[in-house]
Order: C-alpha cells, then structure tokens, then sequence
C-alpha cells in the first residue's frame, strides 16, 4: 500500500470519517503487520482536537432556527402518520387470522357485560347515581330482614320444642301424682272401712278390765272357733264367730256363761256375713275367778232359760302369768 494511501486513512480514522470498506482494508494492513508512520496518527488526533477551539462557532439567524423547528415538527408528523397507518396495515391481517370461534366468544363476553351493565340501576334525577357498590348494599340490607326472620322461627321453635318437652315433663307428674292420691285415697278407705268395722273393737279396748276368752270348737274336725272379749267394769262385750254351720228356721245361736254350776245366757246371736263382732250387753258382774266356763249352743227357739240345744264351742279365760314367779 502506497505511503499516501497511508496518510489518507489515518487521517480518516482520526476523523472519524473512514468508511467500513476502508476500515477492513486498514485492519487487514495492520493485522499483517504493515508499517505505520511514527507518530502520524497522534499528530492527526491532536490537531482534530484543537478545531473546535480554533473555529469561531457561528450563531444562526432565528428565522432559520423557526424555519429548522417547523421542518423537524412536520417530519415528526409524518412519522408518526406513518407508524400509525403501518400499525392499522399490521392490526387488520391479524384480526382476520382470528378464528371465528374466538370472534364468536369474545361478541358473548361483550354482550353479558352489556346485559350486566343494563340490570344495574341507572341514575335518576331525584338521587345520587346508583353503583354496583350500592347495589350490593341494598342487597345486604334487604337479606338482613330475611335473616332476622329466619333466626327468630329458629328461636321460637327451639323454645316451643322447650316448653313442650317441659309440659310432657310436668303431665308425666302429674300423672304419677294423681296415681299416688288415688293410692291414698285407695289406702285412706281401706282405713276407714277398717275403722268402722273395727269401731266397736277400737272403742272397747278403751275399758281397762277388758278379759279375752278364745272358743274353740267340741268337734275340731267342723272347724269353728270364736273369740270372746268382756269387761265386767262396763257390762259389755264383743263377740266373734267363724266358721259357723248354718241354722235351721227359727234357730239361733246362744252364748252362756257359768259360775259356781249356775248358768247364766249373755246373748242371742243370728250370724251375718256383714258383721264381724256381736256386740253384748247387760253382762252381770261378777268376779272373773268365780266364772268356770263359757259355751255357744244352737238352740230352736231365743227364749230358752237353760241350755237345751247341741253346743259347738267352749272356753275360759286366759291365765295371767304369775307376777311373783315372773
């Protein structure tokens, strides 16, 4: 490569002004080891360096700087014309690559929305204008009533169940209770029917001299017996008879008394079923160790003076115990 050749390219380099055909050319030419003249490529570099500060800076005229402004604002407007038209070219080719289901989709979304949009209340001149917030709280207010509603049946229901299980509660007592007086009741007349078939007995173990004579039975194998109950202090006693055999038409019981072989008659007896004691009367006095016997016959006639009949029990009064062996 010629020496001049040389020069020129440096001095485009340092420039800044070397084109890429040259600058393959002069790298090719270094990278082989081409010699380069001594210094001459600072020397170009330096002088580019003082230019600036040896040319004088010339200021424009302003109507050129007006003229300079509107060209580069026109320019700016027809790129702008230009990558808006490029934009809408490239839009169109690729809204027609859409297939039609996706078109198809996308009108169904748009035209929910339009519906959702048309339900909600529009404005009017009397109120603020109506938001999708403000319908969610009149919704809210509006469930409210229905939820207090539903939690008051609850309430009344569970207190209804309440008092219902507490009523069966309180009728199951009451049942219970109205069973338990009818046993008292029941019991409280088996008391008083005891008391008025015992009223005789109860009100004559009141004399305090009160003598028990059991009868039993001269035929053992006919199974009677009775029980005599005397007081010599008042004249009176109770007589009991069971198992008795029955009587012919004009028959009677009589029961008599003996003392010192003297035969006394206490009573005429007509059994009855309804009567468990007979009461006596006018029973004479006389001392309790001095009476040796007491027999029942069955006698044709009430008016006989002394025993006539066949006789059926017997008895005597019960020993006291002995006090001073006691």
């Amino acid at each position: 490569m010629a020496d001049k050749a040389i020069d020129q390219m440096i001095s485009a380099f340092a420039t800044g002004s070397l084109d890429r055909d040259n600058f393959i050319q002069f790298k090719k030419y270094l990278l082989r080891g081409g010699e380069i003249p001594r210094g001459e490529l600072g020397e170009q570099q330096n002088v580019m360096s003082l230019i600036p500060i040896i040319l004088e800076i010339e200021q424009p005229d302003e109507k050129i700087k007006e003229q300079v402004a509107k060209k580069i604002i026109e320019i700016q407007e027809k790129i702008k014309t230009r990558e808006l038209a490029n934009a809408e070219q490239e839009r169109v080719p690729l809204i027609e690559k859409l297939s039609g289901e996706r078109i198809l989709q996308i009108a169904e979304l748009k035209k929910q929305k339009s519906l959702h949009d048309s339900e909600i209340p529009r404005p009017t001149a009397a109120g603020p204008p109506v938001t999708r917030e403000s319908v969610k709280v009149k919704t809210v207010h509006s469930t409210i009533p229905w939820i207090l509603i539903i939690v008051t049946l609850i309430i009344l229901i569970i207190t209804t169940l309440y008092f219902m299980k507490l009523n069966s509660d309180l009728e199951e007592q009451i049942v219970e209770i109205r069973n338990q007086l009818v046993g008292f009741q029941s019991e409280i007349a088996n008391t008083n029917e005891f008391i008025n078939d015992h009223l005789g007995l109860i009100e004559f173990f009141n004399y305090k001299d009160v003598k028990i004579v059991n009868l039993i039975p001269i035929n053992a194998a006919e199974g009677s017996w009775g029980r005599l109950l005397i007081s010599f202090e008042s004249g009176e006693g109770l007589l009991q008879l069971k198992n008795m055999p029955g009587l012919e038409s004009g028959e009677v019981y009589q029961l008599w008394m003996v003392s010192k072989d003297v035969t006394y008659p206490l009573s005429t007896i007509l059994p009855r079923v309804d009567v468990k004691y007979y009461k006596i009367s006018n029973i004479p006095y006389l001392p309790a160790k001095d009476i040796n016997l007491f027999r029942i016959t069955k006698e044709s006639r009430a008016d006989v003076p002394s025993p006539e009949g066949t006789a059926y029990l017997y008895g005597i009064f019960l020993k006291e115990p002995d006090k001073k062996r006691k």
